[in-house]
């Protein structure tokens, strides 16, 4: 899992890394607080159309999160099962 983006301010010199929204899906339960759970299933929700769900899931699986990310993911698409998963929590 790595950022995959540089991400520059149109008026200035200044560039850095940027996390792709799955990257930062990943991050949410990192952190331990239900807030962030909920930010995770927001970001789910609002990019769901854009997002790349294998990857999601690989690192996912990788970072053993895979539950995690099927709470959050139960949080954001209530009884609908997580793509790739073949079941939902």
């Amino acid at each position: 899992m790595a950022s995959r983006g540089i991400l520059r301010h149109p008026k200035s010199s200044t560039a850095g890394d940027a996390l792709a929204c799955e990257d930062l899906i990943l991050r949410k339960p990192l952190a331990g607080r239900l807030l962030d759970r909920a930010e995770g299933a927001v970001l789910l929700r609002v990019n769901r159309a854009d997002l790349d769900l294998e990857y999601l899931l690989f690192w996912a699986n990788t970072l053993s999160l895979g539950a995690d990310l099927a709470q959050v993911w139960e949080e954001a698409f209530p009884g609908e099962a997580m793509p790739g998963t073949g079941a939902s929590r």
